[in-house]
C-alpha cells in the first residue's frame, strides 16, 4: 500500500534527500547569474536597480548561453545514473546525488569567474542526479503508486523551495556585498543541511547487503551447485564469486531423465538471480525469459525420472487456481483478479459488498502471506475471512447466468503463460487435472470452459479429464444461494474427502504433479496414495522474504519466481508425451 511504502526508511530518506538537495540545487541554479556577475570585475553595482550592470562578455556568456545549454543537456549523465542505479542499487547514486549538489554549491561560492565553467560541469551532474534518481526510485519502489509518489515528492520539494526562495532574496549583507555575502552564508547553510542526508545512502547500502546476505544464506541452504546457464545450455563463468547468484536452469534434470543433450523448452527456461538487490535484472549477454529456483537439483532429477518411468497412465496433476492457473499481476503491479473479484464484477453486487470484500482482502491477505506466522496461527483468520466473504456474497441474489456473464465479460484477469498447453497436453494423454482451490468452483469451471480451448480449438465444451474441487455456490429451487461444505481455505486443501468422481479419476495413479502459489498448497495431493509428488511453486511477490520457506526441505522442489510461466511443468509433460 502507499502508506507502507511511505513508512519505509528508504522512502523517508529519499523524500528528505529530494526535498533538501533538490531545493539546494534550485537555489544554486537561480543564484548562478548573480554569482558570476558578483565575480566579474567589469560589472558595476547599480544602487537604484539593486543589480549589476555593464558586465563583461564572460559573465554574459555563462549566464545567457552556457547555463541554459548545460541545464537541458543532461541525457548522458542521466543515462549514467540510471545505469548505476540498475547495476548497484541506490546507495551509491544517493551518495553521489548529495555530494554533487554540495560540490556545485562549493564551486559556485569558491571558484572565480573563469572557474564557473567547471561549476557548470558539476551542476550538470547534480541536475541529472537529482531528477534521474527521483524517477528511478519511485518507479522501483512504488510502481502501483507512481502518480501519488511523484506528487508527494514534488510537494516536499516545494516545501524546501520556500527556504530556497528566501535565501535567493539575498537576506545577508547589504548593497554591493549582499549577493556575495548571501551566497557564502546560504551555501554554508545548504552544505550543513545536506550532511544528514547521507543517512539515506547508508540505509540503501544496508538494505542491499541484507538482500545479498539473504540470497547467500538461501544458496547455502539449498545445497545446489549454482551456475550461470546461457541460452545455448552452456555454463558461463562468473568472475565475481565461486557461488554465482544464478540458480538453476531447467536443462539438467530433464536432460538426465531423457538421456538427451537438449531439453524441450530449455532454451526458453533460463533462471537467473543476477544480483540480490534486483532479482529481475539480467546480464546483457544472456537471453533470459524464466526465473526459477531448484531447491535440490538431484532430488528434482530423481522425481522427474520417477515420473517418466511411471508413464502418463500413472500420473495426475493437482493445481491451485488463483495466482497459479491465473497470473498474480497483469501489468506492473496491477493485480490480476481472483475468483471472488470476478464474481464481484457482477452488476448486482452492491458497492457496500465490494468495499467490504476489499477491506477484508487488505486485512487478511497480509496474514496469509506473512512468513513469520505458522499455518496453525493463520488458519483461524482464514476461516473467518472466507466465512465472512461467503456470507456477503449469498446476500447479493445473483444467478447462474450472472456467473457465466461475469466470466465472459471480465478482462481483469490473465491465464498464466503455458496453462493452455498444460491442459491440452494432459487432455491428449488422458492425464487427470484436479483443480483444488479455495476460490469459487463456479467461476473456475466457467473460466476453463470459456477461456481454455480444447485441443481442437473449440471453447465451451466439457473437459472430461478436468475436475474442480472448490467452494461451490448452490442454488435451491427458489433461487436462493448457499455455499457447499466443508469450507475449503488455503490451509486445509487435500484430496482426503474428495468426491467419488475424483477418486475414480485418480484410481491407479500414484505420481502427482502439484502446482500452487502458497505453502498451504503443498498438501493438495494428501489423502491420495502416491509414490512421488513433483511440487512446483509460484512465488509471485515478496520473493526475498518468502523464498527460504518455499525451498525448505518439505516444501517445493522447484519455485518459479516473479509471476513466471508453466514452462518447468511443460518440460516434464512434453517428455511424457
Amino acid at each position: 500500500t502507499l502508506k507502507k511504502i511511505l513508512l519505509r526508511p528508504g522512502t523517508i530518506g529519499f523524500m528528505m534527500s529530494f526535498m533538501v538537495s533538490g531545493s539546494a540545487l534550485i537555489y544554486g541554479q537561480s543564484e548562478f547569474v548573480s554569482a558570476v556577475k558578483s565575480k566579474d570585475a567589469v560589472c558595476q553595482w547599480d544602487l537604484d536597480r539593486g543589480d549589476y550592470i555593464h558586465c563583461g562578455w564572460t559573465s554574459d556568456f555563462l549566464s545567457d548561453v552556457a547555463m541554459p545549454l548545460v541545464s537541458n543537456f543532461i541525457f548522458p549523465t542521466a543515462m549514467a545514473f540510471g545505469w548505476l542505479a540498475t547495476r548497484s542499487g541506490f546507495a551509491l547514486p544517493a551518495m553521489l546525488q548529495i555530494a554533487s549538489v554540495q560540490a556545485f554549491l562549493l564551486c559556485l561560492w569558491a571558484f572565480p569567474l573563469e572557474g564557473q565553467y567547471a561549476t557548470l560541469v558539476v551542476f550538470n551532474v547534480a541536475n541529472a542526479a537529482v531528477f534521474t534518481i527521483q524517477n528511478a526510485y519511485i518507479c522501483t519502489v512504488g510502481q502501483a503508486h507512481i502518480g501519488a509518489l511523484f506528487a508527494l515528492s514534488n510537494f516536499v520539494m516545494g516545501v524546501g523551495n520556500i527556504a530556497s526562495d528566501w535565501l535567493s532574496s539575498h537576506p545577508f549583507g547589504s548593497g554591493a556585498d549582499a549577493v556575495k555575502t548571501s551566497i557564502e552564508v546560504s551555501s554554508v547553510i545548504w552544505l550543513a543541511a545536506m550532511v544528514p542526508l547521507y543517512a539515506w545512502a547508508c540505509i540503501e547500502a544496508r538494505g542491499t547487503r541484507r538482500r545479498q546476505a539473504g540470497i547467500g544464506s538461501f544458496t547455502d541452504a539449498a545445497g545446489s551447485n549454482l551456475r550461470l546457464i546461457s541460452c545455448d545450455g552452456s555454463s558461463v563463468s562468473n568472475s565475481n564469486s565461486q557461488k554465482e547468484h544464478l540458480v538453476s536452469a531447467g536443462a539438467d534434470p530433464c536432460c538426465e531423465a531423457s538421456g538427451s543433450g537438449n531439453v524441450p523448452g530449455s532454451g526458453r527456461t533460463v533462471a537467473l538471480l543476477e544480483n540480490a538487490a534486483h532479482l529481475h535484472s539480467f546480464d546483457s549477454h544472456l537471453t533470459c525469459v524464466e526465473t526459477f529456483v531448484t531447491a535440490d537439483p538431484s532430488s528434482w532429477s530423481h522425481k522427474v525420472r520417477h515420473t517418466l518411468k511411471a508413464g502418463k497412465d500413472e500420473v495426475f496433476l493437482v493445481l491451485d487456481f488463483d495466482r497459479t492457473v491465473t497470473k498474480c499481476f497483469l501489468h506492473g503491479k496491477t493485480r490480476s483478479l481472483d475468483c471472488h473479484d470476478i464474481l464481484a464484477s457482477i452488476p448486482k453486487i452492491t458497492d457496500d459488498c465490494k468495499n467490504a470484500m476489499e477491506q477484508s482482502m487488505d486485512k487478511y491477505y497480509p496474514i496469509e502471506t506473512d512468513p513469520r506466522m505458522s499455518i496453525e496461527e493463520k488458519t483461524p483468520h482464514m476461516v473467518e475471512w472466507y466465512t465472512m466473504v461467503h456470507q456477503l456474497l449469498v446476500e447479493q441474489n445473483f444467478t447462474r447466468d450472472d456467473v457465466r456473464e461475469a466470466v465472459s465479460r471480465c478482462r481483469g484477469f490473465r491465464l498464466r503463460d503455458g496453462v493452455v498447453e498444460v491442459f491440452q497436453l494432459s487432455h491428449a494423454m488422458g492425464i487427470p487435472v484436479i483443480i483444488l482451490s479455495a476460490g469459487l468452483g463456479n467461476i473456475i469451471e466457467e473460466v476453463i470452459r470459456q477461456w481454455i480451448p480444447l485441443p481442437d480449438g473449440s471453447n465451451g465444451s466439457h473437459w472430461d479429464n478436468v475436475c474442480v474441487l472448490s467452494n461451490t455456490i448452490l442454488w435451491n429451487d427458489e433461487g436462493e444461494a448457499t455455499f457447499s461444505s466443508p469450507l475449503i481455505h488455503m490451509f486445509n486443501k487435500s484430496l482426503q474427502d474428495s468426491p467419488s468422481t475424483i477418486r475414480s479419476m485418480l484410481h491407479g495413479r500414484h505420481v502427482g504433479i502439484l502446482c500452487g502459489d502458497g505453502l498451504g498448497d503443498l498438501t493438495m495431493a494428501s489423502g491420495h496414495p502416491t509414490s512421488e509428488v513433483l511440487k512446483v511453486g509460484f512465488l509471485n511477490e515478496r520473493v526475498e522474504d518468502r523464498l527460504s520457506q518455499y525451498v525448505a526441505q518439505d516444501a517445493y522442489d522447484r519455485v518459479v519466481l516473479n509471476d513466471g510461466s508453466f514452462e518447468p511443468i511443460l518440460d516434464v509433460l512434453r517428455l511424457l508425451a
